[in-house]
């Protein structure tokens, strides 16, 4: 259970709606909001950083910390196991910034809990309450479905579990096997893994990459839930990796967990100062 939700702001449009969303959230989870501004240097508190932030909060309570210094490495260190981080970004630029070391890049590849990136154009014009998480039967989808399976239940909304199949061709093989093949393949995979996690979702199986069938089904969702795979899955952030690209293309905001029992060593903790 989410215990406190931190948010990174910096008074920016894309800032903004992902303090609306945390606070959405924040709601959800009846959590502690906590929204964070970094500077470069040590600044005075101007008020009004501290209205814009009670205003994008919707009037849910806020608890506003202050830092100075690297941005990711205060929001990283600001956070626990426990915690959900919440950081804005557009969708311009998104990937190349993932690529390039990102303030999100690099709280999705060393924050201790699980991180939502969103960006404006992610939001759905209405809300659903329906949850997408994909799963491919290894460790860190696993814990991505119980948390999407939470998610979606204090939505009140529907849960699809995506498997997308897709046969590699090598030109060796005897036998290929039918697209109807390797979704009816899928499917009894998809009803196998629900079972032994003991969740009830509405199981998606469809032909084709899994970054593209994962974007598709984030259209008209409230969020897109995905497992990271520990140090290696954004080490190195390939242009064609599946995150990446659900980071930048989704068309919801996109929740990326922390595997169970990690071991990432967090940057050293910031400079900080509290406010009301």
């Amino acid at each position: 259970m989410v215990q406190r939700i931190i948010v990174g702001f910096d008074g920016s449009p894309a800032a903004a709606v992902a303090l609306k969303w945390a606070a959405a959230e924040a709601q959800l989870h009846e959590a502690e909001l906590v929204a964070w501004t970094v500077k470069e240097r040590p600044e005075s508190e101007g008020p009004h950083q501290r209205s814009a932030v009670a205003r994008d909060a919707g009037g849910y309570p806020v608890t506003v910390r202050h830092g100075h210094g690297d941005a990711a490495t205060a929001l990283i260190a600001a956070c626990a196991p426990a915690d959900l981080l919440v950081v804005g970004s557009h969708r311009r630029g998104a990937l190349t910034g993932l690529i390039l070391g990102s303030v999100s890049r690099r709280c999705v590849k060393h924050a201790l809990c699980p991180v939502v990136v969103v960006h404006p154009q992610s939001r759905p014009s209405r809300s659903t309450g329906r949850v997408v998480v994909g799963v491919d039967m290894s460790g860190h989808s696993r814990t991505a479905l119980h948390v999407a399976a939470e998610e979606a239940r204090r939505r009140g909304g529907q849960l699809d579990v995506v498997h997308a199949v897709y046969w590699e061709n090598s030109g060796y093989e005897l036998i290929v096997p039918t697209a109807e093949q390797l979704v009816e393949w899928g499917r009894r995979l998809v009803d196998t893994e629900l079972a032994k996690a003991g969740v009830a979702g509405n199981p998606v199986v469809v032909h084709g990459h899994a970054a593209d069938v994962l974007v598709r089904a984030s259209a008209d969702a409230d969020l897109l839930v995905l497992g990271r795979r520990g140090r290696g899955m954004l080490s190195e952030p390939r242009l064609g990796s599946v995150s990446a690209q659900c980071l930048h293309h989704a068309q919801c905001p996109v929740m990326i967990t922390r595997p169970v029992g990690a071991a990432e060593q967090a940057p050293p903790r910031a400079r900080s100062s509290t406010g009301g």
